[in-house]
């Protein structure tokens, strides 16, 4: 059995250090690296497309990866318009929420999540396919019609949509806003 060590069980609503850790916003923005991660330039295309035998298999193994990159909820959504005509969106589950949570630990699951959605692009390029982040703009809308949600108690922080026209099995289709 592996060693354990006995954190002392404290309220963390009378913990200030908590609280500090949690809410404050560091007195040096650049010190939240999911800002520098967002700001990192996306990578080349590998010029050969890996060949697609089963967008089903491929979908899977995708939510996959993105698990095991700690996203607790993914969804892969059809888009209607558009030159990148599938959208994945990546979901983390918190206790606290990273927009009014400014803190170092509060913006961990932004960390998180900036870290699954640019690894992923990564991935898809080197597949050969395009693949491009996207922001926040409608990502409750996709992540709604996805059916990612958060279990009781708990909120789930929607990162940036993953575009990409690698051909993937959809959970749902979306048309296009106008």
């Amino acid at each position: 059995m592996p060693f354990r060590i006995p954190w002392p069980k404290s309220n963390r609503k009378d913990d200030p250090y908590w609280d500090f850790f949690i809410h404050h916003a560091p007195g040096d923005p650049s010190n939240l690296v999911a800002d520098a991660i967002r700001g990192a330039p996306e990578g080349n295309i590998y010029p050969t497309q890996t060949e697609v035998h089963s967008p089903d298999i491929t979908s899977t193994h995708l939510k996959e990866l993105a698990r095991f990159w700690q996203a607790d909820a993914v969804g892969i959504l059809r888009l209607n318009g558009g030159d990148l005509p599938y959208a994945m969106v990546f979901g983390f589950y918190t206790d606290y929420d990273p927009k009014t949570a400014q803190g170092v630990g509060g913006q961990h699951p932004a960390l998180k999540g900036a870290y699954v959605a640019f690894e992923m692009g990564a991935y898809i390029r080197e597949m050969g396919y395009q693949a491009t982040r996207t922001g926040d703009d409608g990502v409750e809308r996709l992540a709604a019609a996805a059916g990612l949600e958060a279990p009781p108690g708990r909120h789930l922080y929607l990162t940036d949509v993953l575009q990409t026209d690698l051909p993937l099995a959809a959970d749902a289709e979306v048309p296009a806003e106008g």
